[in-house]
Parts: structure tokens; sequence; C-alpha cells
């Protein structure tokens, strides 16, 4: 069987990929031709499109299920993009994610027997409901499930997998979010396009409404409310008007809306202007993570699932005070700290003495970790808006002892790699939301003099492909 670009084919799901690839395969020849389909689950029969073709693989794109997996069950939530796996029982589902990372440690990172490192795998708290924040979006063209059709109209709810021009209307609870919330979604909708504004066409680039991003205090049950709108017809638009429906209809739950204007044709759903923002109500929610309090505002970066995020931040702790006594002159780095958690966690568990100090390259970040390290009352960290290259210089005289490395998913630039081992700090914790490129990056630094003491595996976000790890290492 010749595979061409662009043809539609079904496939039979035999195994799994990390990501979330389900792998197929077909004779071609004397050997197995393997189809990678990302969102697929062992057992499935699925129609795909071939997006890329190559000598010995293909990947292709899912369009539909044909039929289901023997032990997928059903459930009572509207199916989403966002939660392929939602049918699949969760001990699958960790099964696949603890397999996937222990292949990518041998793979990748050339450990022998990296079972033997496993300390830990963390089930996430709570399989539904999890999450504290969530951005729906508008569109004048939507799908039909029915018609199996993109079709015109007035769209709110989540961009249909794999491209994004169409959006599939949220109707109700997906199972991941606020459940009144989500079942309130379709009287937002009718609302809006009752204001006769259209939303965004993401082809021709006009319209009004863009983006609907909510976000929940899970320590109040308040909710914070942003709307991304072009300013084509702003002066007709009521905000406060919209903001008192919201209120009225969700029990006083909503204490603040933000409506962002962005006229730029990009997927952005905040405008980066913030004199383009205005704010009705309040800006920020109180949320609390392991006894510390934190202000948290449409845009900050706050981990989605507060209940797994606890007890990884406490594995993180475990792992960074283990076996480590520190003096006077001793300070421990926060690298990629962003809104500066980690950092402040680690200062609640240690003596005044004993320096802090976070980094992190976003002016913005840094401003709210020093807000909320204030708020905390923890005196002894220093936050610092810098590149990593210039650490040495920052230092002034402390010597390392431990680093929290917390990178984005594309992992440690190679060069940033390079002056975080110069630092030869004995102890490293590299937190990761992606364990292909923290892999990556082990491998480098056991050719550098570090050895992986420990591993745990976070499942923070049930019914996704995406995993947590956090690895220890030590300085030889």
């Amino acid at each position: 069987m010749k595979l061409k670009r662009g043809e539609i084919c079904a496939f039979e799901i035999e195994d799994i990929a990390f990501g979330g690839k389900g792998i197929a395969r077909i004779n071609s020849g004397e050997k197995k031709f393997v189809v990678f389909i990302p969102n697929t689950i062992p057992g499935q029969t699925v129609r795909a499109r071939i997006s890329k073709k190559r000598s010995s693989f293909a990947e292709a794109k899912l369009l539909e299920v044909v039929s289901r997996a023997p032990e997928e069950i059903e459930n009572t939530y509207q199916r989403i993009p966002g939660a392929p796996y939602a049918t699949w029982p969760i001990k699958y589902q960790q099964k696949y994610k603890w397999e996937s990372v222990i292949e990518l440690y041998r793979r990748v990172a050339k450990i022998e027997n990296p079972e033997s490192l496993l300390d830990e795998f963390i089930s996430s708290p709570r399989v539904w409901h999890y999450r504290n924040k969530m951005e729906y979006s508008f569109s004048t063209i939507g799908w039909d499930f029915d018609q199996k059709t993109d079709i015109d109209g007035f769209f709110l709810g989540f961009k249909k997998r794999g491209q994004w021009r169409i959006v599939e209307n949220l109707d109700r609870d997906s199972g991941l979010f606020d459940q009144q919330f989500e079942n309130f979604i379709p009287h937002i909708r009718n609302y809006l396009e009752s204001t006769k504004l259209t939303a965004w066409h993401p082809v021709r680039h006009n319209g009004f409404y863009r983006f609907l991003t909510v976000r929940k205090s899970q320590l109040n049950n308040n909710l914070l409310v942003g709307l991304t709108t072009t300013s084509d017809g702003v002066e007709r638009f009521r905000a406060q008007d919209f903001y008192s429906f919201l209120n009225s209809k969700l029990d006083n739950r909503c204490i603040g809306l933000i409506h962002s204007i962005n006229d730029d044709q990009g997927d952005r759903g905040f405008s980066i202007q913030s004199g383009k923002n205005k704010v009705y109500g309040e800006r920020h929610l109180k949320e609390d993570l392991l006894g510390l309090n934190f202000q948290v505002d449409i845009n900050s970066f706050f981990q989605p699932n507060k209940w797994s995020a606890e007890l990884l931040y406490n594995k993180a702790m475990e792992y960074l005070f283990r076996a480590r006594n520190f003096n006077e002159n001793d300070a421990i780095l926060d690298l990629f700290c962003g809104t500066g958690t980690l950092a402040q966690l680690a200062a609640a568990r240690t003596e005044s003495d004993l320096k802090i100090i976070g980094i992190d390259i976003v002016e913005e970040a840094i401003s709210d970790a020093r807000k909320n390290a204030k708020e905390n009352g923890l005196q002894q960290i220093e936050f610092i808006a810098s590149d990593v290259k210039h650490i040495p210089q920052l230092l002034q005289g402390k010597r390392i002892q431990a680093a929290i490395i917390d990178p984005p998913r594309g992992g440690i630039a190679p060069r940033s790699l390079q002056y975080i081992m110069n630092l030869k700090s004995p102890t490293l914790v590299y937190i990761s939301c992606n364990p292909s490129t923290q892999a990556r990056d082990i491998e480098i630094l056991l050719i550098n003099g570090y050895r992986v003491e420990a591993l745990t595996i976070v499942d923070q976000f049930p019914h996704t492909s995406h995993v947590e790890t956090i690895t220890l290492l030590t300085l030889n």
C-alpha cells in the first residue's frame, strides 16, 4: 500500500508513542510502514488524512473514530478536542504515560535502567473538573456534527482538532473546568449574538468577538472573565451590561471582567498593550498554594491544576532539601522562575539568612513575583529580571548549593544549559512539562558530571497526553 500526502485512509491503531501519537502499521513491500496519528488510542479504527510522508513513516491528522477501543467507556460530558482520552479509563492513561517517560529516559537520555530511578507516580487528586483556567474561541465558521461539515453562523467553543478556522460549539460541561460556567456557555453565546456584533472571521480577519478567557479561584470559587474583541464596533458594545448579565446568572461569582482590544491578525487571546484593557470590577483573583497567597490576573501563569501542582511542588521541595545542609553564604537559585512560586515555597521552608534568587527574563512575571513575596512576608528572596547568562554577575559572592529549573516546553537552550553547568551547583531539581526535551537536556548534564538520583512522574492533566516530570540530579 502506497500512501500519498492528502490521502484519506482507515487505520487500526496498534500502539501509542510519546505525545499521544497513535501508531498504525501497514504493509509496504517487505516491511511494515508506520503512520503516526495524534490523539488516538490503541484498539481504535480511525479515518485520517496523510499530512506528511517520509521514506519510513508518515504522519496523519485524525478525522474521525470509526470504532472504539474495547476498553473505552462512556462519560456524561461533552467531548472536546482538548480531552482526547476522556473515554479511556484513567489506569490505561497512566500506564501509557509511565511507559512513555521511561522509554524517553532510556532512548534519549541514554540511561540504561531508568525504571530503577522512578521514585513515585503521582496521580491527580481530581480526575474531572480540575482546571482553573479555560480559553474559548469565537468564529463565524462552525462544525455541524450531524452533517460532518463546516457551516456559517455564530460559534463559541473550542477549535476543531487539527485546524485553525472551525470552532465546535460548547453546549454543556466538558468535565475539565467549572461545571456551572460551561453549562452556561450557550446563554453567553446567545447574549453576545443578540448584540448584532459578529464573531471573528478567521479567513477574512474581521469581526468583533475573538476570545473568552475564564479563570477560577479554587480558594473562594470566584470567576474572572476576559473578553477579547477587535475595535471594530466597540462603541456599540456595552461591557458593563455584559458584566451585569454574567453576575446575575452566575450567582455573583464573577468578580471582574477584563475587556481587551486586539486588532492583530494572530490568534492572541489578550492584548500586549495594557492601555487597551478596560476593567469592570476586580482585576485579580486570590488563590492559595501550600499555605501561600497569590494574586492572579487573567493572563498570569498559575498551575492549571492546583491540587496536582501542590503534590508536584511538595516533591520538588523534598528533592531540593534532601541531604543538603545550607550555610549562611549559600544560595538557592530558581531559574525560569515565572511568578516565583517555587522560590517562595523554598523560602517558607528555610532560615531567614539563606538567600534565594529567582531569575526570569519576563519583567512582568518578576513584578508579580515581588508582589506575591511581599504579600507572603518572605524577605529573603531576590527576584531579578535577567537572562540566565548574567547569573555570575548577579550572585555577589554567594555559593549556589542548589538550583531549581522549570523551563518552558522547549527545554533549556544549549547556551543557557552551559551557563547552568558552569555554576557547578551540587543539586539540580529539574521540573519539566515536556519530558522529551528534559531527557535531551539530561543527556548533556550526565556527560558533564551530573547523575540522576530520582525521578517522579506527575499526571497533572488527566484525559490528555501531557505529563510532568521532576528529576533530582547531583554533581559527582
